[in-house]
């Protein structure tokens, strides 16, 4: 909801469209999702997975395996449904840079990935054991490769041109 909020604030200052009508048409899709995807964690959370063997006794599917997975899914989708507009809104990240600048930005996204991978992460699902943490978890993930990493990269490289 704050990203609703925050979307239609910004097109209230750039004074572009009605802004009731865009911001009830934002809110209302975004809810949606967000809905379906909470609809498909309870399912997911509350369905039963029968594990299957073959004829000689070895696991062939793991149902609880597959429902992880499904929580790993949501999280990414529910980051990335306000990253990207919020990417395109407030970062406007663009790739048409000399290939110097991809290596570093590359190497600089691979750093707070893993930073993000190996130290957040792990902090969550300590603090938010089984399908809350994985969800969040994956939030966060997704968030930082879609707004964050590109909003922190434009701030640094205008300080940059500035001070050059």
């Amino acid at each position: 909801m704050d990203i609703i909020i925050l979307l239609g604030l910004q097109e209230f200052r750039n004074g572009t469209g009605s802004f009731l009508a865009e911001f009830l048409k934002k809110m209302t899709f975004l809810g949606e999702l967000n809905t379906t995807l909470v609809l498909l964690a309870v399912y997911t959370a509350v369905k039963s997975y029968p594990a299957d063997y073959d004829a000689e006794g070895k696991l062939i599917v793991d149902g609880a395996k597959m429902a992880n997975d499904t929580f790993k899914s949501i999280g990414w989708a529910a980051a990335f449904l306000p990253g990207w507009p919020l990417e395109r809104r407030f970062a406007g990240f663009s790739t048409e840079v000399p290939v110097a600048k991809k290596l570093a930005r590359c190497a600089a996204g691979l750093v707070g990935f893993y930073a993000v991978s190996l130290v957040i992460v792990p902090a969550i699902k300590t603090w938010l054991p089984g399908p809350a943490g994985t969800i969040v978890s994956c939030y966060i993930q997704m968030l930082y490769i879609t707004f964050l990493f590109p909003w922190c990269m434009k701030r640094f490289e205008k300080q940059d041109g500035e001070q050059a």
